[in-house]
């Protein structure tokens, strides 16, 4: 029998798919460690700015069981009892396979469920034949349990974990060990112990001497004593916590013994599995279930914490995410309507909204309805979990204050008074009915705040503004005024002061009547962020009654935004995240959006958006959302944008390509290339989401405003992109169908979700056509979202290639209709020549040999010489010059065989065959 054990080169380090925690966000872990472990006071300044004080205080972790001085191992004794119950939960794995067995740990998670490592049971066919023993030790009868990987089966290579359903009735005396996305669980130095079958043997404990050597993002380094067959054992800290599931260990020094081992963070899994649980993966629906189950219980980072790690974005509204969480690259800045959060307000729910609070990690909060008295409770609650906020307020008549709250640490601010005093007389006009535009005192809160971290720093005027409630015609008529002041205003100051500014809250009205904040709407310097999101039936008002978008951002333009999933903001609902938000936080999310920082030599920061984003927004903030896709066809159609901009093309490609030179050898410019659009490729989209978002509203469209399948030869046939789109909505529905019917079943099978959709799109007339088959790669993204060989295409011409690479039959005349098959081309044999499209095919060919070289075998030299000859014969057009430069935008990344066509013969293609 095989005792599963991996080596150095599974670490996830050592393969770069870990890295070293953000500092800032490793000094607040380690600090709420602290006072976890220790209950110590902690100066949280001094923490943060002196480096010798916060070093003591990790020592004073890991010294905090030992109750004597050097180095004793005591340990309370209830240290023991809680042991006890952790290794009961520990189990045996038994793996029976078609090549053989082998032996593995693992251990009962929360919802009664086993958690081992990928590479002890990669697949449900193998958990099937495989088992469990709970209490294999010494003079103990072990329990056999059986897996039912048909209930649940979850597992991710990457993070080598596998999550599986078991047969719980023999387990009732069992506790399951809780999972808990709290980071804030093990330190440096700390000591850790790991439950374990070593080699297939009666359960073992390591105990002794067992230290905790780094912390990074996804897994943690600590040496202690494990053998093969440890693989899947759960690594607690002295508090019994689960740290990490143990994957692999490896002599540093053979002479020495010195090791290290090697934890993948549970921290880390639960975020994998809110990624999949938010995206195509198919094991979405079994890590919903899975979560469901779950409490969400961490403190330092996000709820979900997946905005910028989800690998397959894909959400019901493109606009809404379902969590957020700052970044250093950005100035982070949130507008929130806390509801009620005045002086009067419960301890319990103080500690709600610092949860809130503190999980978004925003460096400026616009803040409406609250007082101060909450604001400085709320500040002691943060500060306990150590954050450094404080908060400016303007104090209006009642308990509906407008307040910043802000990060110490990366923010400074200054209230602007002199901004009210200044515009009194605009301030004060009424509506007819004798009505201030304001009520009760609630005037705009303006305040200049400079974000700083580091070497990055932006500087804005905030303006938190509350307006009027209710649909009455005298509240409107007030909100209509104080839009009209509020434009009057900014239109002043814009001109007085050079000072980009961001204005947002609650202004209690959807935009669809514009005619409420018409002047805000259309003020020529200013533009609403939110306009496309009250179109798409987004929601930032969740309570009970009348949901409906009614916070908003409107910001100057000269405001540079930072990339939220696609878009320019974020609409943050923490209800659908969070268990009881409306209840017990408030009835509004949140809104946010990202600045971003100047850089001093003007060049571009990761994570902006495109400069053309604010004057195309409404065609370029597509979804993978039916109505929303349908929605942007229109506004592509009927908006009069141009389909191709030449002059702006002409100097991206001028800069795309600065510093490759032509003339280079034909290898290094092969090298020089591929690597750019490798490190260029900075969205990755996929497939399941781009067809709708991007690639048939408006990627493949023809000048004519028409999709045409790729193969057929007759241009006279076109498709107005709805068509398409409606029956690719069709298939999603189909897929979702099935996969229900198939949960209800008893023979619901885990049939992967790509294959699934693979023989819907077959029966479907139009479908996506992958110009390297997706077979050929494995359908693995980002290759299968890649929109440089994605075109619309006609499922029979799409059948008729199948997986055939192309050919260029010498007896085929495209002209010659007795040749033609479907009007798409000729198959023959185990190749391909289409009828039509062989200059963007071969391009979108070469293309992907660039992009992903090696990756696959289906071309030879012979094939290169063929490819080379259809590029030049078949001339670049306007179609394809569109698709670059819109795929460009999109995914950062070029087709060089379209921007530079004369380059081809000169690169050696030779180089991505495999």
């Amino acid at each position: 029998m095989k005792e599963f054990s991996l080596g150095k080169k599974a670490s996830l380090v050592v393969r770069n798919k870990a890295n070293d925690l953000d500092p800032r966000l490793y000094r607040r872990i380690t600090l709420s460690r602290n006072q976890v472990v220790t209950g110590n006071k902690v100066n949280t300044n001094k923490w943060f700015s002196n480096e010798a004080y916060r070093e003591k205080g990790k020592s004073e972790i890991a010294d905090f069981y030992e109750k004597i001085s050097g180095e004793s191992d005591l340990v309370p004794v209830e240290f023991l009892y809680k042991g006890s119950e952790r290794a009961a939960a520990v189990c045996r794995i038994v793996v029976v396979g078609p090549r053989g067995g082998g032996y593995g740990s693992g251990f009962l998670v929360s919802g009664g469920y086993i958690m081992t490592n990928n590479h002890v049971l990669q697949s449900p066919e193998l958990a099937a034949s495989s088992y469990a023993e709970f209490h294999f030790e010494a003079k103990r009868d072990a329990v056999k349990v059986s897996f039912r990987p048909e209930k649940l089966f979850i597992t991710d290579a990457e993070l080598d974990f596998t999550i599986v359903a078991c047969d719980l009735d023999e387990l009732s005396d069992i506790t399951p060990i809780p999972l808990s996305e709290e980071p804030a669980v093990v330190a440096q130095k700390e000591r850790v112990s790991i439950i374990q079958h070593p080699r297939g043997r009666h359960k073992e404990v390591a105990l002794q001497e067992n230290r905790v050597k780094h912390v990074y993002d996804t897994v943690v380094w600590y040496n202690t004593d494990t053998e093969p067959g440890s693989s899947g054992s759960p690594t607690f800290n002295q508090q019994w916590d689960l740290v990490a599931l143990h994957h692999a260990g490896w002599y540093e020094d053979q002479k020495t013994g010195e090791a290290t081992n090697e934890g993948v963070l549970i921290p880390a899994i639960i975020r994998r599995l809110k990624q999949m649980a938010f995206s195509s993966s198919p094991f979405r629906v079994h890590a919903k279930k899975l979560l469901g189950e779950m409490e969400s219980t961490g403190s330092v980072l996000g709820f979900f914490d997946v905005h910028g790690l989800v690998r397959y974005e894909e959400s019901s509204l493109e606009v809404e995410i379902p969590t957020y969480q700052g970044d250093r690259r950005f100035a982070d800045i949130c507008f929130w309507n806390v509801e009620h959060f005045n002086n009067t307000v419960t301890d319990a729910r103080v500690e709600a909204v610092a949860r809130v609070v503190a999980e978004l990690s925003m460096d400026v909060f616009g803040l409406v309805e609250v007082e101060h008295g909450a604001l400085d409770r709320l500040k002691s609650a943060l500060t306990r979990r150590g954050l450094t906020y404080d908060h400016v307020l303007l104090d209006a008549r009642g308990s509906q204050d407008l307040a910043v709250l802000f990060d110490d640490e990366t923010t400074k601010v200054k209230v602007r008074a002199d901004i009210n005093e200044r515009y009194r007389e605009l301030l004060s006009q009424r509506t007819a009915r004798g009505n201030t535009a304001f009520p009760s005192g609630r005037e705009p809160f303006f305040v200049e705040c400079t974000v700083d971290e580091g070497d990055n720093a932006v500087t804005f005027l905030m303006v938190v503004v509350h307006l009027k409630a209710f649909g009455d015609v005298e509240s409107r008529a007030r909100r209509t005024l104080a839009s009209n002041i509020l434009a009057a205003i900014i239109s002043d100051l814009r001109e007085r002061e050079n000072i980009p500014i961001v204005l947002g809250g609650d202004l209690n009205q959807t935009l669809r009547d514009d005619s409420v904040l018409n002047a805000l709407l259309n003020a020529p310097d200013l533009f609403t962020l939110t306009l496309d999101d009250d179109a798409n039936d987004a929601i930032s008002y969740v309570g009970a009654r009348n949901k409906s978008l009614i916070d908003h951002i409107i910001v100057s333009k000269d405001v540079q935004l930072g990339d939220i999933s696609g878009d320019d903001a974020g609409i943050v609902r923490l209800d659908r995240s969070v268990k009881d938000f409306v209840s017990d936080v408030s009835d509004h999310v949140p809104l946010v959006c990202r600045l971003i920082y100047k850089k001093a030599d003007g060049a571009k920061v990761d994570g902006a958006l495109d400069d053309k984003h604010l004057s195309d927004h409404a065609s370029a903030a597509l979804n993978n959302d039916y109505q929303t896709a349908m929605l942007t066809a229109t506004l592509v159609r009927t908006t009069g944008l141009p389909y191709y901009d030449e002059q702006a093309d002409v100097q991206a490609v001028r800069e795309y390509y600065r510093g490759i030179r032509a003339n280079e050898p034909a290898k290094a410019l092969f090298l020089k290339l591929s690597d750019l659009l490798e490190r260029t490729h900075h969205t990755t989209p996929n497939y399941n989401s781009v067809r709708n978002r991007h690639l048939y509203p408006v990627v493949d469209l023809h000048p004519d405003g028409k999709l045409r399948s790729i193969y057929r030869g007759d241009t006279s046939v076109g498709y107005d992109p709805e068509v398409f789109i409606e029956h690719d909505y069709g298939v999603e529905r189909e897929i979702e169908r099935k996969f229900e019917l198939w949960r209800n079943s008893e023979s619901f099978s885990l049939e992967s979700e790509a294959d699934v959709l693979d023989r819907l799109e077959a029966a479907a007339p139009y479908n996506c056509e992958h110009v390297v088959c997706q077979s050929w790669f494995g359908k693995v993204e980002p290759m299968r979202g890649d929109m440089h060989h994605l075109f619309a295409c006609e499922s029979g011409c799409n059948s008729s290639r199948g997986n055939k690479p192309y050919i260029d039959f010498e007896d085929y005349n495209p002209d010659g209709l007795e040749a033609i098959r479907l009007a798409c081309g000729k198959g023959e044999g185990n190749r391909f020549e289409p009828e039509a499209g062989k200059g963007p095919v071969a391009r979108a060919t070469l293309y992907y040999l660039l992009r992903y070289p090696e990756s696959i075998g289906a071309y030879s030299q012979e094939d290169l010489k063929m490819l080379l000859d259809w590029h030049e014969r078949y001339k670049v057009g306007l179609y394809e010059l569109h698709r670059n430069q819109c795929i460009h935008r999109v995914q950062g990344n070029r087709n060089p065989l379209i921007d530079k066509p004369e380059i081809a013969r000169r690169i050696a293609f030779e180089l991505g065959l495999r």
